[in-house]
Order: C-alpha cells, then structure tokens, then sequence
C-alpha cells in the first residue's frame, strides 16, 4: 500500500493557521493473490481501531487489483493505516469458512 497528499505536493502546514485546512491523503492498493484465490474484499481502517469502517468497491472478482481511495484527518496526529484484503479460492465472499484475510499498513503523520 502506497500513500501520498493529492493536490498540491509537499508543502508545510501550519495548524494554527485559522485557514487552516486537512489536505486528503490518496491510498494505493495494489493486491496481488498468492494462491489463496480471487480477491472478493478490500476495507480500510484509517483511525487505527480495527473497525474497516470504509471499504472498495472491486468490479470484477479477481486474483489481483488495484485500487484507491482518499481520506482526510480531522486532526494532527500519526495514524496506522491499514488495508484488509480478503480473498476466497473460487471468488465465493459468501464462503465464511474458506476465506483468506491479508493485511498491509503504512504509517501517515499528519502536522
């Protein structure tokens, strides 16, 4: 998983600022299967909680995908990212006792 802030590039933020305004950050997925089967999945969980509130929607059940998403932070912090990717031999995401869950984080500090 790769992320970067859309818009502007590298720049320096200043918080007190009363203009001050979050930049959203764009989230890379690329998923690749490793025998476990077709990717069936995708759910991020931005605030570290591991609740996967948000999650990807993935047109056609496949063995690898790439995918994006944006998310802003409320507030200065660091954050743990993470990705969850579930995937099922025949592409069944309704099989519960035959899914594979991976997991792949990134660390976002936010000033």
């Amino acid at each position: 998983m790769t992320a970067g802030t859309a818009g502007r590039g590298s720049h320096a933020i200043d918080p007190t600022d009363p203009n001050f305004e979050q930049e959203p950050t764009v989230f890379l997925a690329r998923v690749s299967g490793t025998g476990a089967g077709r990717i069936t999945r995708v759910e991020w969980d931005f605030d570290g909680t591991g609740s996967y509130a948000e999650s990807s929607r993935i047109g056609d059940v496949d063995s690898s995908v790439q995918l994006a998403t944006t998310h802003t932070f409320a507030k200065p912090g660091t954050y743990f990212v993470a990705v969850r990717v579930t995937s099922q031999k025949e592409g069944d995401a309704k099989a519960a006792y035959t899914l594979v869950q991976n997991l792949g984080r990134v660390r976002i500090v936010v000033r």
